[in-house]
């Protein structure tokens, strides 16, 4: 198979894994708008299929046949209006259950706290002490407030 052929047959088979995991994704969200009785009125031209997450960055794999961290999945931008037009956007499995029902703030919070708690653990010498790192992390919440 000459090179030209062999690039032309990768392309259809992406499209074809592509169109696939839109009308997988279609499917699955038509099924849980039903069950949630939220609105839905999406079509395979609604749904844009990026290469990579645009929360994490990583790869879209598709036609894995299981979930995996880069597998596609639509997220509703306000869960309440539904799979509707401009209110989806398709991310990462991994970023979708890594945000699953969490707030802004809360998310903020868990990544203030990761982030303290690691710059915390650089400094120690003689082990980490848990009460003297919450009362830190209160002193500072409090400033906050």
């Amino acid at each position: 198979m000459s090179v030209v052929k062999s690039k032309r047959s990768k392309r259809i088979n992406y499209r074809a894994k592509a169109d696939a995991t839109i009308t997988r994704l279609l499917y699955g969200a038509k099924s849980r708008a039903k069950a949630r009785n939220i609105p839905f009125d999406l079509t395979a031209r609604d749904v844009e299929l990026p290469s990579f997450c645009p929360v994490l960055g990583i790869p879209l794999e598709l036609g894995r046949g299981e979930q995996v961290d880069g597998s596609p999945t639509l997220y509703r931008i306000i869960p309440e209006r539904g799979y509707v037009r401009g209110n989806v956007i398709v991310i990462s499995w991994r970023a979708n259950r890594l945000k699953s029902n969490a707030t802004i703030e809360e998310l903020s919070l868990i990544s203030d706290f990761f982030t303290h708690l690691q710059k915390e653990k650089a400094t120690l010498v003689d082990g980490f002490n848990l009460n003297a790192f919450l009362a830190g992390r209160q002193r500072l919440n409090s400033k906050s407030l």
